[in-house]
């Protein structure tokens, strides 16, 4: 986690800044103008299919449902839009407990593959904070084409604290 930071400015009006000098050119961001509207969006299809045993046709359908149009996908809240799994939740639940999430639990302990089965059936609800795409207009290249994912633990967003908030990269 000291690789990134959510600040929240609750009272203060932002203003414009130079970026330090010795910031790296890749990591430069073009300013782009910045709108927000409201959309229904769906959890991801793996989430959702397993209990209901769809059909082919059915699982087309909820993909062609949930699918995202053309252009970047930036989302304040709301599900995500996965390149990958969309288990991003169970992922920080363990990953916040020093429990890594990417095992199955083979090269764990018995104490931390019995930690890792509670979490994963009763953890803390987490939930999307902000997802960031691969926008070429803003110079953001998440690793050819990827999207980062910013996940908080549900209590933490409704008390505005936004320390522990976890940061995941999803590519094709």
């Amino acid at each position: 986690r000291a690789y990134w930071r959510i600040a929240y400015f609750p009272e203060h009006r932002l203003t414009d800044a130079d970026a330090p000098d010795d910031l790296p050119d890749e990591a430069h961001i073009v300013a782009q103008p910045l709108s927000f509207e409201s959309e229904i969006t769906f959890p991801p299809y793996d989430l959702v299919a397993g209990p209901f045993g769809w059909t082919p046709a059915q699982e087309d359908a909820y993909d062609d449902l949930i699918a995202p149009g053309a252009g970047p996908v930036h989302r304040l809240l709301g599900h995500p839009n996965p390149v990958q799994s969309g288990e991003m939740a169970a992922e920080c639940r363990l990953a916040a407990n020093g429990i890594p999430a990417d095992t199955a639990g083979g090269d764990l302990s018995p104490s931390q593959q019995q930690r890792r089965r509670e979490l994963l059936e009763a953890g803390e609800p987490w939930r999307q904070l902000l997802q960031i795409d691969s926008d070429s207009g803003a110079g953001l290249d998440w690793c050819g084409g990827g999207r980062l994912y910013v996940w908080i633990r549900e209590v933490d967003l409704h008390a505005h604290h936004f320390d522990d908030c976890w940061v995941i990269l999803q590519t094709d």
